[in-house]
């Protein structure tokens, strides 16, 4: 039932999005609450001879710009673009087409071609928002990964006894070649996920040479947390290259999956497994991916790791939180990736 009604208020979010697209006004009115647009007191003239120095500018509508006009001092005649200072800077589209691509096509994890074919816009410039959209989500899932180590101490009532655990694999993603159906190019992943939360870490580790003890080492380092007197309980498979978990502060368990097979018990890596058929599907979303470029692959595992975590929140609000902060923090912008 609970399913059911998430699912019904999705759908009402998106259909009021798609009436808000279609008007200009409403749109800027939307993205102001959202404070992806400044507000009319912010605009003041900079212009250090002007009678009106630092004096609030007024809004001249213009239905000939694609935004409906612009703001302009009224002394020296200075203008600026509502889009002043925001992540719209530089962008030559309208207010309505940037709304309707990020908030209802990408937000709801439309491929690039739908995203083409519902706003008309080229293929050129549908990869360049979606690109934007993807690293600013990749710099916020990054972040978080830096602040917020998995199985924390203070994140739960645990003891010697009852330890924080994780589960860990690697897996193999591959880039389709769609023209002859087959695997192109392979990379590999490591991942780790936190018993009874949602809480997981992804990262491309490249080719099978990089599946090493330190770079594993490194791995549970930087972000997976454990105590000299509370160890954390690492699940994994019985691959040479988790071998050195104890020698870091780890009580670690391997589990041989060929005489053991998978099992729903406490010595099992299903919980993180369950991720590795969202990530598969990496290579048949993006067709464009380079697999060559580890970053980028980093950013696309990224964005579906938001989505796998965040399937059951306000991806509307958070989506926009996201480019909110990026901006401010990064200058994240579409003109500025």
């Amino acid at each position: 039932m609970q399913k059911a009604v998430e699912a019904q208020n999705r759908l009402i979010e998106q259909d009021r999005i798609i009436l808000i697209s279609h008007d200009t006004a409403e749109v800027i009115q939307e993205l102001r609450s959202l404070q992806l647009l400044n507000s009319p007191e912010f605009f003041e003239c900079t212009n250090m001879e002007c009678l009106n120095f630092e004096g609030n500018m007024n809004f001249i509508s213009d239905q000939s710009k694609a935004d409906g006009g612009r703001f302009r001092c009224h002394v020296c005649l200075q203008t600026k673009t509502l889009r002043k200072f925001s992540i719209f800077e530089g962008s030559k589209l309208p207010l309505v087409t940037l709304y309707r691509l990020i908030f209802h096509c990408f937000a709801n994890g439309m491929s690039q071609a739908q995203a083409e074919l519902q706003t008309g816009i080229s293929h050129v410039t549908v990869r360049q928002i979606y690109k934007f959209c993807k690293k600013s989500i990749s710099v916020d899932i990054q972040r978080e990964y830096r602040e917020n180590k998995l199985c924390e101490l203070e994140n739960g009532n645990y003891t010697a006894q009852n330890p924080p655990t994780c589960e860990a694999d690697e897996t193999l993603i591959s880039h389709l070649n769609q023209i002859e159906n087959k695997s192109q190019s392979q990379v590999w992943l490591l991942g780790a996920r936190q018993r009874g939360t949602d809480q997981v870490v992804v990262e491309v580790i490249g080719n099978a040479s990089m599946k090493t003890i330190v770079r594993i080492n490194q791995f549970f380092t930087l972000y997976v947390a454990t105590n000299r007197n509370i160890r954390t309980l690492v699940y994994t498979d019985s691959a040479q290259c988790y071998n050195g978990l104890r020698n870091i502060g780890f009580t670690h368990v391997s589990i041989n999956k060929k005489r053991e097979g998978f099992t729903d018990g406490p010595r099992t890596t299903n919980r993180i497994e369950s991720l590795w058929s969202e990530l598969k599907s990496i290579g048949r979303f993006d067709s464009g991916l380079n697999f060559n470029n580890l970053d980028d692959v980093q950013i696309a595992v990224d964005e579906v790791v938001f989505r796998w975590k965040s399937k059951r929140d306000d991806l509307y609000q958070l989506l926009s939180e996201i480019l909110e902060t990026n901006y401010y923090l990064h200058n994240l912008s579409i003109n500025n990736q």
